[in-house]
């Protein structure tokens, strides 16, 4: 038995758009991953923090 190959993909995902799923579909049909794990983010450390009301 192979161990799961699993990808971490990771962001804010704000929105959530067809690119996002094309890169995990990628990842399971042409990098060999079985499964893909989707990190939620709220703040993007690369960006200016906005103010909270």
């Amino acid at each position: 038995m192979q161990p799961i190959k699993t990808a971490f993909f990771s962001g804010t995902f704000n929105p959530v758009h067809t690119g996002h799923l094309i890169l995990a579909n990628y990842l399971c049909e042409y990098e060999g991953f079985d499964e893909i794990w989707l990190s939620v983010s709220p703040q993007n450390p690369l960006r200016e923090k906005l103010p909270s009301n």
